[in-house]
């Protein structure tokens, strides 16, 4: 199917305060996170390639040790193995990440 409705995709919540809609293709995927204040993003490593922006509200981010708060109209990147985790600062925080290969793991 080529046209989707983010609130229809499928959901799961990893950890307290976090949502996840999920949008699988062959290669990549694509997930739309909406958090809430003080929810973790618990620190993790895996072996795909990670980019994401934040469109409203901020998350305090760490990838491979470097520590930043990141809002909207900023990206990051996540090269494979590398362990990240934050913490969302606001409510009603959202978050789009792409990930390459597809994250068969979370389908």
């Amino acid at each position: 199917m080529a046209f989707h409705r983010i609130g229809e995709l499928d959901f799961k919540s990893p950890a307290s305060g976090v949502e996840m809609r999920l949008l699988h293709g062959r290669q990549m995927s694509m997930i739309f996170f909406t958090l809430d204040q003080d929810a973790p993003i618990p620190e993790h490593s895996h072996p795909h390639e990670q980019m994401g922006t934040v469109v409203c509200g901020s998350i305090r981010l760490t990838i491979g040790g470097q520590t930043k708060v990141v809002g909207p109209g900023q990206a990051y990147h996540v090269p494979p193995n590398v362990n990240h985790g934050g913490l969302s600062l606001e409510a009603g925080t959202k978050v789009i990440e792409a990930f390459s290969p597809c994250r068969d793991d979370l389908k």
